[in-house]
């Protein structure tokens, strides 16, 4: 069994406001992290969280925080379609498609001509069709 430093803290992805000055970040400025919780870091289900400067991204001015995390974090895992360099034309299956980060996946395969063949539960067939899978 892995070992699993305690105590614990869950959660993958966060929205912030930065808490002191840092490596190009101002505090009190807007910020989104999706990379904490794994590789022996803590989580990010906590009131402060240390990110690595490199994994902490600025959201845009005027943009709402809570939409900003909501679609980033499944939209930059999604964003493997680019670095699988899918073609028109091409199969792709997508585990999970009625999710979040699935339902992302679906959108982008199908906006690059991709054929999508989609796992669900039956209840979200009818969302991941209308989402492009076939």
């Amino acid at each position: 069994m892995p070992k699993v430093p305690l105590p614990l803290v869950l959660g993958r992805g966060l929205v912030a406001r930065v808490a002191a000055d840092a490596h190009g970040s101002r505090a009190g400025a807007w910020a989104w992290c999706n990379s904490l919780g794994y590789a022996g870091r803590q989580g990010a289900a906590a009131e402060r969280a240390v990110v690595p400067a490199g994994q902490l991204y600025h959201v845009p001015g005027g943009a709402d925080p809570l939409a900003v995390v909501a679609m980033a974090h499944p939209a930059a895992t999604a964003y493997l379609v680019t670095f699988g360099r899918l073609l028109p034309g091409e199969t792709v299956l997508v585990a999970g498609g009625g999710g979040n980060v699935g339902g992302a996946l679906i959108e982008l395969t199908a906006a690059a001509g991709a054929r999508n063949l989609t796992t669900a539960a039956a209840a979200d067939v009818g969302r991941c069709r209308g989402l492009g899978a076939a």
